[in-house]
């Protein structure tokens, strides 16, 4: 009944759209149970209304045999409009404005082009004249392009790779290192990943206990570095062995790709110490970082090397601080009880060390989240990974994150990503636009509907744990 009611729906809205459509007629397009579009009578142009009540502007067409689709922009009420000196594929349009860039894209298609390919290396020039935050946030406002290869159209911008030691052996990952090194051009970073959650690791087949990952990583990149510089292989171990092995085509990178690693445990201490070049550690209070940074300093220069740090937290920036702590408050304004004891329960059954230290900064509580000046362990409730964010206005989030470059000293990278955007917290964690803190308030985006979804993902999706 639903089905056929839905169908009847859908049909009178085309009805009404059959001479064309018009702002009016837009505004009275109602989301339903799922997407459906609506024809702007027969030049091809045709709107999708998402079941959420967004209507994005789409022209189908045919290149070279090849289906292809246009996502010509989402709609953008008249009355809202802002004047615009051009236009292009991707913006927020009006009616109007869409059926030009449709006149656009029926040009390219005649000539031969591709207008989707067009939008796409449109979209990657724009990027690569960015920094990587501005980058982050593009790539998720228009995340449908990426199956369109816009990775491959950058020149700068560098992809870090998750390098899953326990999953591979070191032969294969430094064959494929090379190759994706060879087609980034040397702009290939890797972060060794041997593993936070021993029931998720059990699933793949693995089932090392803690440090035992820890040394099997250890002959892993032993093996894998060699691999990279050139050399024959023969190597014996306790858990790698390797007769012969050789890596055909060097990478770009020298002497390879760079290595990043975290963990808070003194077995990935030393391993980040022995193998890799930059160590991560999450956002705990400085002093804490301090001390891992310097017991990491040490056993590297036992080994006669050195190693950079980063340090990675979310950041909750206003013009003042007080609606930067509401807006922290509003994050988690909606989570029960009942989730965070289930997110934290999952937590616990995870033999990762550094997600310990992060739950140990709250317990579990809301009265115990403000752990440091400005630092506030709320997103860690629900959310797996990097647990802590920095809150309060421009100049108090920067002078924060000077005392992180003061306790690490050499200090390479201070990873920043806005919990309150939905994309980038709740779509594999990766960092949206979150750098303006040093002079300009971030973008008010606060949404605590992240916040809830973490809170039933939790069990299936978290980011590389340090351990």
């Amino acid at each position: 009944m639903d089905t056929l009611m839905e169908r009847a729906r859908v049909g009178r809205e085309s009805a009404r759209a059959r001479r064309g459509l018009t702002e009016s007629k837009l505004q009275e397009l109602l989301p339903g149970g799922r997407a459906y579009k609506v024809s702007d009578g027969g030049n091809g142009l045709y709107v999708v209304v998402s079941p959420s009540g967004s209507k994005s502007f789409r022209y189908d067409y045919r290149l070279s045999g090849r289906r292809e689709t246009l996502t010509i922009g989402r709609h953008e009420p008249a009355a809202r409009h802002a004047q615009r000196s051009h236009l292009a594929y991707g913006m927020d349009v009006t009616l109007e404005e869409a059926r030009l860039l449709l006149a656009r894209a029926r040009v390219d298609v005649s000539s031969g082009r591709s207008p989707a390919r067009a939008k796409v290396e449109q979209r990657s020039e724009v990027a690569d004249a960015m920094s990587f935050g501005r980058w982050v946030a593009r790539y998720f406002e228009f995340k449908s392009d990426t199956k369109s290869g816009a990775e491959r159209l950058t020149q700068r911008i560098k992809l870090l790779v998750a390098l899953r030691t326990s999953l591979s052996g070191p032969t294969a990952s430094a064959r494929q290192a090379a190759t994706l090194d060879e087609a980034l051009n040397g702009r290939l970073l890797l972060n060794v990943v041997p593993g936070g959650d021993a029931t998720e690791l059990a699933a793949d087949g693995v089932f090392l206990p803690h440090d035992a990952r820890y040394e099997a990583a250890d002959e892993f990149l032993t093996v894998w570095r060699r691999l990279l510089q050139g050399e024959r292989v023969d190597f014996k171990g306790d858990y790698v062995e390797v007769q012969g092995a050789q890596n055909y085509f060097p990478p770009v990178s020298k002497p390879h790709p760079p290595l990043y690693f975290g963990g808070s445990s003194p077995a990935a201490h030393e391993l980040a110490a022995k193998q890799v070049d930059a160590y991560l550690t999450w956002g705990e209070p400085p002093a804490e970082v301090a001390k891992k940074i310097a017991d990491v300093r040490a056993r590297a220069a036992r080994h006669g090397r050195t190693v950079r740090f980063g340090v990675r937290l979310h950041v909750i920036v206003r013009e003042t601080s007080a609606e930067a702590w509401a807006a922290a408050d509003q994050l988690i304004s909606k989570l029960t009880d009942e989730e965070i004891a289930a997110a934290q329960a999952n937590y616990a059954r995870m033999d990762s060390e550094g997600q310990r230290r992060m739950a140990a900064l709250h317990g579990g509580r809301r009265d115990r989240l403000v752990v440091g000046p400005n630092l506030w362990a709320g997103v860690g409730l629900v959310r797996g990974g990097a647990g802590t964010a920095l809150v309060g206005n421009p100049e108090e989030v920067a002078a924060r994150l000077k005392e992180y470059v003061t306790w690490g000293r050499q200090l390479c990278a201070v990873g920043l990503s806005a919990p309150g955007r939905v994309d980038p917290l709740c779509r594999a964690g990766v960092p949206a636009a979150a750098g303006q803190t040093a002079g300009h308030a971030a973008r008010p985006v606060a949404d605590r509907r992240c916040i809830r979804h973490s809170a039933h993902r939790s069990s299936t999706a978290k980011e590389a744990e340090p351990a």
